[in-house]
């Protein structure tokens, strides 16, 4: 059975968490904001494995967030959000969250929601579909950019207009170069991307190979 904390934050949904009390959960308190799970001395005897908390806005929780962490060292902290935002996922992953979920997951309405409690401890984290997409879109935009600072100026031109879907020759044309030497610069740049032709270019450049 796991020691549960449930931070609420006014959040209807979470309150179905319940259901589960008393059967492979022990709800040992649920807070209705992170200030109530922070200022009462006489809570600082609980003992939870996980911390389930609503968050937004995570801009305005950083020091909150850390503070939990002080507080329960040795409970994971799942977070729950409304938030789609890239940003958001990527902040709130920085802050040493070990499960991320939207609210819309229907995970936490039936008996699955236990499964990723055990995959949050056996593996140490849990991050639902959605932000995953998000996190690796992230990691290969990433990819992207450090794949086109390897190019040349003249290379990334050219890469320009090949996703314009321009010609050699009208990418001569426009350049004022011979249709060599944009062939020569196109399998340097290739070469540099690691990609074999204009396909693997679009794949890079639009993140579909993760996708």
């Amino acid at each position: 059975m796991y020691r549960v904390v449930l931070i609420v934050d006014f959040t209807p949904f979470a309150f179905s968490l319940t259901m589960f009390s008393g059967k492979s959960l022990q709800l040992q308190k649920v807070f209705v904001s992170i200030e109530e799970a922070l200022s009462p001395v006489d809570e600082q005897n609980l003992n939870p494995e996980f911390i389930i908390i609503n968050i937004s806005d995570i801009n305005s929780k950083y020091e909150q967030l850390k503070n939990l962490k002080l507080n329960y060292p040795k409970a994971s902290i799942i977070v729950i959000s409304s938030n789609q935002g890239q940003d958001f996922t990527i902040n709130i992953i920085g802050q040493g969250v070990t499960g991320l979920y939207h609210e819309e997951d229907d995970v936490f309405f039936n008996d699955k929601f236990v499964n990723t409690l055990i995959h949050v401890k056996l593996l140490g984290c849990h991050i639902s579909r959605l932000y995953t997409m998000h996190l690796f879109d992230y990691i290969n935009q990433s990819n992207l950019n450090f794949a086109t600072n390897l190019l040349t100026k003249r290379q990334n031109q050219i890469v320009d207009l090949l996703m314009k879907g321009h010609t050699y020759q009208s990418i001569a044309n426009q350049l004022k170069l011979s249709i060599n030497t944009i062939r020569k610069h196109i399998s340097i740049l290739y070469k540099k991307l690691d990609i074999n032709d204009k396909t693997g270019l679009f794949n890079l450049k639009n993140n579909s190979k993760i996708k």
